[in-house]
């Protein structure tokens, strides 16, 4: 008995963090758990993730799947001394309710975007997270330059006008965030980083890798405690499983305007009104395939309000069909 024993253990590994990491990293969810029954015990209720007092003011949510992880990734790499990381992960898994987690314990935040829908959505996050309504933003239109937690487009913050003494010392904030990582080599955002000196900087990406081959990791020290792909997104059913298809398009570009290395907004929606051929292509490629959930992503707010009710007027109703802003 004792050798078959021997034999089992010298077969046995020590369950240390290594493991775990392995484990996690290549978990796939068993389709038994997809049945409905299962599914509704595995995931629990709204309430078991969310609890709320009459009494209170705000609603209690927790960090939850990879939110725990990451998060005791960043406690443990702040614990070896560092003070920069970047945290790799697909797009819906919640980096920016993470952030929200990650910063409960200091006391002036600051998370820069570059588009104001981002920071609005983020506003929301970080106050449900820190109960808070002493969060502000810093934007074209709004100069909430005291606030505790600030939402700030780089546009603006990156300004002399901002970056001085006058209105931030390089330690006015304690945390500091910068979503879309991957835009983090434009010189805007370098302005920021070379600025300010927070105690601790969270970079949030899905895709820090950049076409034109200048790196960001170097922004955070190389520091990447934490990342899930969109694999692994999937595989541990934290992401929901797609088809994507990539449609050609006959659209003459050439003529166009280019701001920031981007076309202009206004000449795409003015082509794409115009072209019913694209429309129609679009169309005709949705009813191709099997599959009568789809998302489509358009050029702007106008251009998916367009395919939507090209949609709709040619038979497909707007629950099987979602067009959102790229």
């Amino acid at each position: 008995m004792h050798l078959e024993f021997d034999r089992l253990f010298e077969q046995a590994r020590i369950v240390d963090e290594t493991l775990l990491e392995e484990y996690s990293e290549n978990w796939i969810r068993p389709k038994l758990l997809n049945s409905p029954i299962l599914e509704e015990n595995y995931k629990g209720s709204e309430e078991s993730d969310i609890s709320e007092n009459q009494s209170q003011k705000y609603k209690v949510i927790e960090p939850r799947d990879a939110q725990i992880e990451a998060l005791y990734a960043l406690n443990k790499t702040r614990q070896e001394g560092y003070s920069k990381a970047l945290i790799q992960a697909a797009t819906g898994v919640g980096k920016t309710y993470l952030a929200a987690f990650d910063s409960l314990s200091y006391q002036r935040i600051l998370f820069v975007a570059h588009r104001q829908e981002i920071l609005l959505q983020a506003a929301k996050a970080f106050k449900k997270i820190h109960q808070t309504e002493n969060i502000g933003l810093l934007d074209q239109d709004h100069k909430d330059l005291d606030a505790k937690i600030l939402m700030a487009s780089v546009l603006t913050l990156s300004s002399d006008q901002y970056l001085n003494h006058e209105i931030f010392s390089r330690k006015a904030f304690d945390y500091i965030v910068i979503d879309e990582f991957h835009h983090a080599a434009a010189k805007s955002y370098q302005k920021i980083l070379d600025y300010l000196q927070p105690k601790f900087l969270l970079g949030l990406s899905a895709t820090p890798e950049r076409m034109d081959g200048r790196s960001v990791y170097a922004l955070c020290d190389f520091n990447v405690p934490y990342k899930v792909d969109l694999q692994k997104a999937i595989n541990r059913s934290l992401l929901v499983p797609f088809h994507y298809y990539a449609i050609y398009d006959d659209t003459d570009y050439s003529q166009m305007r280019k701001s920031g290395g981007r076309f202009v907004i206004e000449d795409l929606e003015k082509a794409y009104e115009s072209s019913k051929s694209r429309s129609l292509s679009i169309l005709k490629h949705y009813r191709k395939y099997p599959s009568k959930q789809a998302i489509g992503f358009c050029a702007s707010k106008a251009h998916a309000s367009l395919m939507a009710r090209y949609f709709t007027d040619n038979g497909i109703p707007e629950r099987s069909s979602l067009f959102l802003k790229f």
